[in-house]
Parts: structure tokens; sequence; C-alpha cells
């Protein structure tokens, strides 16, 4: 991805104290066609799904599908309704000190104000195996804030690297 072209680097956090659960952008501007998140880290203290919340929105306005493999094994995750957060990726923190690389969360026309927002995600690790998610966040309103959470007691790993980019229209 070569900044100023379609991809911006918006905003870029690093996880450095060690007690870090969530990371948050926020004031997210309104000016491109899609915003991508990326994460690469990992989480320590117990592991579990990292969680997306949308404009901080704990309603039930979240649905998705998940696709699952291990390199032996297939499964699937569907929920409707969820109340709350996007699950991003079952593998992205299965156990303490375990590394994601490059997951990512794709926003589609993440500022119209007219329709709800679908959203494309992709994790993977080396010891998990790797998801493929679709969601939908059910709501009209322009995407501004992104919170990513680990549940407690976890949190995510020094080094653990979030980046958001703007992809402006083609």
């Amino acid at each position: 991805m070569a900044a100023g072209t379609t991809y911006d680097l918006i905003s870029s956090q690093t996880v450095a104290n060690g007690t870090t659960a969530t990371v948050s952008f926020t004031s997210i501007p309104s000016t491109y066609t899609d915003i991508m998140l990326m994460f690469n880290g990992g989480g320590e203290s117990g592991g579990g799904n990292v969680q997306v919340k949308v404009n901080n929105d704990t309603g039930a306005n979240y649905s998705f599908t998940m696709l699952r493999g291990s390199g032996s094994a297939a499964s699937g995750d569907r929920e409707s309704n969820f109340s709350g957060y996007f699950r991003w990726g079952a593998y992205a923190t299965p156990s303490s000190g375990v590394y994601s690389t490059f997951d990512i969360a794709h926003f589609l026309d993440y500022s119209n104000t007219t329709t709800y927002k679908n959203i494309l995600m992709r994790a993977n690790n080396a010891q998990g195996g790797c998801d493929a998610t679709v969601g939908l966040w059910r709501d009209t309103s322009a995407i501004n804030r992104l919170d990513i959470t680990l549940p407690a007691p976890s949190y995510f790993m020094n080094g653990s690297t979030f980046r958001l980019y703007g992809i402006a229209s083609a």
C-alpha cells in the first residue's frame, strides 16, 4: 500500500504499556470512500476474541457470519442482532503470547449516512488458523469512532500495532 495514492494513513497506535485492553480511533474523518483497520499483535492473560465496537454503539445492531479454518478442520459462526461489538477473529488471541499476523477489517462506504455499513474482516495466526467474516452494522450514521478491545482479563501484548487507513475513491 503506497500512501498518497489510494491508501492514506489516518492514524497508527502501538501498545507499549503492557496493560492496554482497548485501543480507540476517534474523530475519524468522513473524507474517504472506505476505511481499513489493520492489526498485528496478540493478547496476554487468557486470550479471547478481539472485539470491534462502532461509534460507541452497545446496542443489538451487529450481525456477522464467520468462517474458520485451522488447517485440519473448518467451522463457522453466525450472530444476528448481537449486542455491543463485532467479533474479529476467534483466533486473534487464542492464548497468551500468540501473535496474529496482519488482521484486516475493511469498512465499506463508512461515511454514507443513508445505508447500513458492511464490514469484511480477516484474521489469522500460525497457531490457531484463519477466519473470514462478513458483518453488518445496522445504523446509517457515518462511522467516526472504532474501539478495539480484548475481554477482561486480557490485554494486548506490547508491540501490538493498529493502523487505520482511509481509502480514496477510485
